[in-house]
């Protein structure tokens, strides 16, 4: 019993945090760059600058925001002691601050992915070079609907086990996918077959 009410509060505690709204001054943010290994001190703003081609692995216990053209672009990141894996792309999230609870400890460190738009009846071809772990992420900047298909092959043939109609779908303005695959294949292929749509593939994570 007791653990069970020691479960609630802190359950409650992380939604009481989870709600938390911060206001600071951008302007008084200090700008970082990947590697990062350092203390976030109490109430101190930090800022980085999110890159083409780039994932980040980041550590610590903050408040983090997504920002684009200086506006909030999505969800904050709830503060945790653990690691959230990142690979937004920078059309979406061109910057992240990151807002100190407490002093503690921040970390984070950078890996390569492949990104590129691809116009209606262009591929996006990856090669893998590990089974696991293979980062995707797609996502339309545009007006117009995009509709995708991704296929994984090796030796040329398709080796997909899921039908094409759980592996095509459309994306609005705004709208993402992402994924984590764990595949026997030796390319990711991805197709678009209606107007334009941002693809973002790599392994980012296995060597940080």
């Amino acid at each position: 019993m007791k653990n069970f009410f020691l479960t609630i509060i802190i359950f409650l505690l992380v939604l009481r945090i989870s709600a938390m709204e911060i206001e600071f001054n951008q302007a008084k943010a200090k700008v970082i760059k990947p590697p990062v290994d350092r203390t976030i001190k109490k109430g101190e703003v930090l800022k980085m600058t999110i890159e083409k081609n780039k994932a980040y692995k980041i550590y610590g216990y903050f408040m983090s925001y997504r920002f684009k053209n200086n506006k909030i672009s999505g969800r904050k990141f709830n503060p945790s002691r653990g690691t959230v894996k990142f690979y937004d792309t920078y059309l979406k999230t061109d910057e992240l601050y990151f807002y100190g609870l407490e002093e503690s400890k921040i970390k984070i460190t950078e890996g390569k992915m492949e990104e590129r738009i691809i116009k209606e009846g262009e591929n996006f071809i990856y090669n893998i070079k590990s089974n696991n772990n293979i980062a995707a992420y797609f996502y339309n900047p545009f007006k117009e609907i995009a509709k995708i298909e991704y296929d994984f092959l090796k030796n040329g043939e398709s080796v997909s086990e899921a039908p094409l109609k759980w592996r095509s779908y459309e994306l609005d303005k705004g709208e993402s996918k992402r994924y984590v695959w764990e595949v026997n294949a030796d390319e990711v292929l991805v197709k678009s077959r209606k107007n334009r749509v941002l693809v973002k593939i790599g392994h980012p994570f296995e060597d940080i």
